[in-house]
């Protein structure tokens, strides 16, 4: 009979030791637990065996996401793990069916995440939804003068973080599954830095209202050699004018990033429409349920 409760401080190496095991990871043995943007970011479970060891656990991710045009609170569901000598007994529905309920009583109206097994997500009432793509791209293909004069760039900062949500909710509000990108998992940018793991915002801005049509995150590769990188998060555009000047853009990043790393919407939007969609590569495809 297995013990199935919410993780406490003490419990966390072992977690970490669980997952490392799990997802081939080795984590420093005094490595600090990761940090949220607030502690009630992530409600971790564990099941315990007689002798007190854990040997299965998974996160509630407290987030937010977009369905048929509002938002709804939803649990992401992350670090599925169980001990190979448990496998196979029931300790992932245990552990998932306590998180599964815990969230409903949130008040959480779906759960989603990331498949690594289907017959066990499906067994539990998932069912696949879409895909997250990233596609490498050369950047010489991309045309520097497509930039249309309707359209100016700029640099943008953390100041510039309302402005840039704006863009995403108009575009994350016609799909399913969006993340909102607000609440205790998400962390708005301290004054003008831009949140870790981010390395450049452009904006782009309607020449003549001056109104914010689409922007650029992204992350520079190291180097500058023939396998230099730029990893792009978000090409956001509301307009196709907005598109062809974001992609124009990064094209002027071919001399020392030859490829991008792009992550694409689900569904055609501006930006999608303007690709060379030949010269597409699939670099990662990560199905959710």
């Amino acid at each position: 009979m297995l013990d199935v409760r919410q993780l406490a401080d003490a419990d966390l190496s072992a977690a970490r030791k669980l997952s490392a095991t799990a997802f081939g990871w080795r984590p420093s043995s005094d490595a600090p637990p990761p940090v949220a943007a607030s502690p009630d970011a992530r409600i971790r479970w564990g099941a315990f065996d007689e002798s007190g060891t854990l040997v299965a656990q998974a996160v509630d991710l407290v987030h937010e996401q977009w369905w048929g045009g509002r938002v709804l609170a939803a649990s992401g569901v992350a670090s599925v793990a169980v001990a190979p000598e448990h496998r196979g007994r029931g300790a992932s529905r245990a552990v998932m069916s306590t998180l599964l309920h815990s969230a409903r009583d949130r008040g959480a109206a779906v759960a989603a995440l990331f498949c690594t097994s289907s017959a066990v997500y499906r067994s539990l009432g998932f069912e696949v939804c879409g895909a997250l793509r990233t596609v490498t791209l050369p950047t010489a293909v991309l045309d520097r003068r497509a930039a249309p004069s309707t359209v100016r760039l700029r640099g943008g900062d953390g100041t510039d973080w309302p402005l840039v949500r704006a863009v995403y909710d108009e575009i994350a509000r016609t799909g399913n599954g969006f993340l909102s990108r607000r609440g205790p998992l998400f962390a708005d940018p301290d004054g003008d830095a831009l949140p870790d793991g981010l390395d450049g915002l452009t904006v782009a801005e309607d020449a003549a209202t001056g109104q914010v049509v689409g922007y650029t995150l992204f992350e520079r590769g190291s180097g500058y050699g023939d396998d230099s990188y730029l990893h792009v998060y978000d090409c956001l555009a509301l307009t196709a004018d907005a598109a062809r000047a974001l992609l124009a853009g990064l094209a002027s990043w071919g001399p020392v990033a030859p490829t991008l790393r792009l992550r694409l919407t689900p569904w055609p939007d501006a930006v999608a429409a303007q690709l060379p969609v030949e010269r597409l590569r699939e670099q990662h495809v990560d199905v959710w349920m």
